[in-house]
C-alpha cells in the first residue's frame, strides 16, 4: 500500500470520525432540546392546571355561598372566576397553537369548564326565579358532581404533568449522560486514530527515511555493494529499489572502467617494453654503426699509408722538407 493511498484512507477515516461524532452530539442535542421543550410545557400546564383548580375551588365555594346567602358580592367573586378562567384558557390556547403545550389537556379542561358554567347557569336561573330549594338541589346534587369531577381531572393532570416533567428530567440527564459519554467516545477515537496516523507516519516515512540515511553514509564510504533493503510496495520501498539498481549500474560501470584501467595499463607496460626494446635495437645499431666507421677510417688510413709507401714519402721526410721550407 502506497503512502499516498494510507494518508486517503487515514483521512477518510478522520473525516468519518468527525462526521459521526457530529451527528450523534447533533441527534442526542435534538433528544436534549426535545426533552427540555417537553418538561417545559409539563411545567406550564402543570402550573395552569394549579391556577386553574385554584380558581375553579373559589368559584364553587362562591357559587354555594351566593344559594346559601344570596350575596350579589359572591356573584361577583363567580363572575371574576369565570373572568380569571377564561383568560387562563385563552393563553392555554395560544400555547397549544405555539406548540407549548398539550392540546388534550386544553380540550379535557375546557370540558370541565363548559359543564361547571353550565349548571352555574342553572342555579343563577332558578336564583333569579327564587327558587332558592331548587338552587340548592342543583348545587347539591348535580353542580357537587361536576365540581368533584373537575377538581378530580385537574389534579390528574397536575400529576400527570408533574409525571412527565420528571420523565423529561430523567431523559434530558440520559441524552445529557450519552452527549458526554459520546464526546469522550470521539476524543479517545481520535486519539486512538491520531496514534494509528502517527505511527504509519513513522513506518511509512520516518523509518525508511532514518534506514536510507545510514545506506547514504555507507555509500559514502565507497561500499557500493551495500543494498538498501526498504520491503513494501509504497513510494519509499520503489525508491529503494531504483537506488538498489542505479548503485547496481554504478557498481557494473565502475568495474567497467577498472576493467578498461587495467587493460590500459597492461597496453601501457607493453608499449613502454616496446620502446625500451626499440632503444635497446637502436643502441646496438648505433654501436655497430659505429665499429663500422672506425673500421672504415682505419682502412682509409691504412691505404693512404700504403698509397704514401708505394710514392716513397716517407712521413718523416715531408715532415723535414716541411720545416726547411718555413
Amino acid at each position: 500500500m502506497t503512502f499516498k493511498t494510507r494518508v486517503v484512507l487515514s483521512f477518510g477515516l478522520f473525516v468519518l470520525l468527525v462526521v459521526g461524532l457530529g451527528a450523534g452530539l447533533l441527534v442526542n442535542t435534538g433528544r436534549e432540546e426535545a426533552a427540555f421543550h417537553s418538561g417545559r410545557n409539563a411545567l406550564r400546564a402543570q402550573f395552569m392546571a394549579q391556577e386553574i383548580d385554584y380558581f375553579v375551588d373559589k368559584k364553587i365555594k362562591s357559587v354555594e355561598a351566593f344559594v346559601m346567602f344570596r350575596e350579589e358580592l359572591e356573584r361577583y367573586a363567580i363572575q371574576e372566576a369565570d373572568a380569571v378562567l377564561a383568560k387562563k384558557l385563552d393563553v392555554w390556547e395560544r400555547w397549544v397553537k405555539e406548540g407549548d403545550a398539550s392540546g388534550l389537556d386544553l380540550a379535557q379542561v375546557k370540558g370541565v369548564d363548559g359543564g361547571l358554567r353550565t349548571a352555574e347557569e342553572k342555579v343563577g336561573v332558578l336564583m333569579d326565579r327564587g327558587d332558592k330549594a331548587g338552587a340548592m338541589r342543583v348545587v347539591g346534587g348535580e353542580y357537587r358532581g361536576l365540581a368533584k369531577k373537575a377538581r378530580e381531572k385537574l389534579k390528574e393532570i397536575t400529576a400527570k404533568k408533574v409525571q412527565d416533567a420528571v420523565e423529561s428530567e430523567r431523559v434530558m440527564q440520559r441524552v445529557v449522560r450519552q452527549s458526554h459519554l459520546t464526546s469522550v467516545a470521539g476524543v479517545l477515537l481520535a486519539l486512538i486514530l491520531g496514534i494509528v496516523l502517527a505511527l504509519n507516519l513513522y513506518n511509512s516515512v520516518m523509518l525508511p527515511m532514518k534506514v536510507l540515511s545510514m545506506w547514504s553514509e555507507q555509500i559514502a564510504k565507497g561500499h557500493l555493494q551495500v543494498t538498501l533493503n526498504i520491503p513494501g510496495e509504497s513510494e519509499m520501498g520503489h525508491l529503494a529499489k531504483n537506488f538498489n539498481d542505479m548503485m547496481q549500474t554504478l557498481s557494473q560501470r565502475n568495474q567497467q572502467v577498472s576493467r578498461d584501467r587495467d587493460r590500459i595499463a597492461e597496453e601501457r607496460d607493453r608499449d613502454r617494453a616496446r620502446e625500451r626494446e626499440l632503444e635497446v635495437k637502436l643502441q646496438h645499431r648505433q654501436e655497430d654503426q659505429d665499429k663500422e666507421d672506425v673500421n672504415t677510417l682505419e682502412d682509409a688510413v691504412e691505404g693512404f699509408r700504403e698509397i704514401l709507401d708505394i710514392m716513397g714519402a716517407a712521413p718523416g721526410t715531408t715532415r723535414e722538407k716541411k720545416g726547411k721550407s718555413s
